[in-house]
């Protein structure tokens, strides 16, 4: 009898195991043909990207999230998508539904990233660049042969290569279907900014240089008179400078006002770090995009300068350095808990918050900030950790030796190829490429004859 027994709870036990084995087994599979249904989705929707056909990407993406809801990709990529179609609410959305599905914090904070991204350049991809993407259609500069200066030594031994003369140039407009109409020529050059269906650009007017604005088709053309520059943006609007002496901000109807009297530093969300100077000392500052709460946060040497500055949590971490030496700080917002925590002589440095809490610095570039390494380009972004490669010689060979204006805007990546015969420089190539498709896009070449 308890032979038998025995041999009755052997069998029951090894048909357990097997029903068990069987639904690992089909786990297996369905999560694996899950994963490559996912993936194919995924390399659907960005055959659809390349071709701009924006609607058949979209129903893509929608099918890679129904496939795997916990997985951010899709949600990333579906958000430029809007983006690109000039759907801000929309991108969004599909962000915040993104937040709420994936599981690891990794991916919350990607999301949480993208999302702060679109709302802090109101909707812009690239703001402030040569090459700015609003509501589906795209703004860059077309040169002229007379519109560069030539390099002289010193602007060569410094790598400053792109020199723009005083010379009219046009700026172009190209819809979806690849139409382009110019929209404004006069004597401007540089950086396009996008703010409250308004372009603004910086030029050369009868009383020197100024700031331009129009509409998005280029009608409407207006001088801003007393500004210089623009030298950046925020949750609240549009920040401009008068000399470098003051901090200016535009609303969202246009209106001005002056926010702090100092050197701009960079806009953290809807706070603004600046240094203002005195006889003896360089006070490092921060105050609401509103104009209020200004709040002193660390004195200094007189002589003094913050290169970068990077907030994480409730502390701020910048870099500031004299003639001799260069240190990273870090200091509450309150203004309370300075500490110096080490050396930098790159001026420059991306901060990271390990998973133990312990923040970590890389040095030689600021956070998403693209620089050049041996001819090839990497960034430190909020992705990872380590230093992301974005484009390598080979790419560009066929084009020119040397980079200039190299920019980084969520999934693109914008630079200029100098052409050299000899010691002179005879081209430019103006590029962006696709760090998802790796598609490498040359959306303007110039030839330069300096005779």
């Amino acid at each position: 009898m308890k032979t038998k027994n025995n041999k009755m709870i052997a069998t029951a036990i090894a048909i357990i195991l097997l029903v068990i084995a069987i639904i690992i087994s089909l786990v297996f599979v369905f999560n694996k043909t899950g994963t490559k249904s996912y993936d194919s989705k995924l390399e659907e929707a960005q055959s659809y990207v390349v071709k701009m056909d924006y609607k058949k990407a979209e129903a893509a993406y929608l099918a890679a999230i129904k496939v795997s809801p916990k997985k951010a990709k899709a949600y990333l990529g579906l958000a430029n998508v809007y983006m690109s179609d000039g759907k801000e609410e929309k991108a969004i959305s599909i962000l915040e539904q993104g937040y709420k599905n994936v599981d690891s914090k990794e991916d919350k904070q990607e999301i949480l990233n993208k999302k702060n991204d679109i709302k802090k350049n109101h909707g812009v991809i690239n703001n402030g660049g040569d090459y700015v993407t609003y509501n589906g259609k795209s703004y860059y500069w077309e040169y002229h042969g007379n519109s560069f200066r030539h390099p002289d030594t010193r602007d060569v031994d410094e790598g400053n290569l792109l020199n723009y003369d005083n010379a009219v140039n046009d700026l172009i407009c190209v819809d979806e279907n690849e139409n382009k109409k110019t929209i404004f020529s006069g004597y401007s050059s540089g950086d396009i900014w996008i703010f409250s269906n308004r372009i603004f650009i910086e030029g050369d007017t009868d009383d020197g240089w100024s700031i331009y604005s129009m509409n998005l088709d280029g009608t409407d053309l207006n001088e801003m008179d007393d500004y210089d520059y623009i030298i950046g943006i925020c949750d609240k609007g549009l920040i401009f400078t008068n000399h470098y002496i003051s901090g200016y901000l535009m609303t969202s109807d246009l209106k001005k006002k002056i926010l702090f009297e100092g050197d701009f530093i960079c806009a953290d969300e809807d706070v603004i770090y600046f240094t203002s100077y005195s006889s003896n000392r360089t006070t490092l500052k921060s105050i609401d995009a509103n104009g209020e709460n200004e709040t002193t946060l660390v004195q200094m040497k007189y002589l003094d300068t913050v290169n970068c500055l990077q907030v994480i949590d409730k502390d701020i971490y910048f870099q500031y350095s004299d003639f001799y030496t260069s240190k990273i700080a870090k200091v509450k917002k309150d203004g309370t808990g300075f500490t110096d925590l080490e050396d930098n002589s790159t001026n420059k440095f991306t901060a990271y918050k390990e998973k133990d809490g312990k923040v970590t610095f890389k040095h030689g570039s600021a956070l998403n900030e693209p620089f050049e390494e041996d001819g090839s380009v990497y960034a430190y972004t909020d992705k990872s950790s380590k230093r992301v490669k974005m484009l390598s010689p080979d790419e560009y060979k066929d084009l020119g030796t040397d980079l200039q204006n190299i920019s980084y805007s969520g999934d693109n990546l914008y630079y200029v190829v100098i052409k050299w015969e000899g010691d002179t420089i005879y081209g430019y190539s103006y590029c962006k490429k696709d760090l998802n498709s790796n598609k490498i896009t040359v959306y303007y070449n110039i030839d330069v004859d300096w005779a």
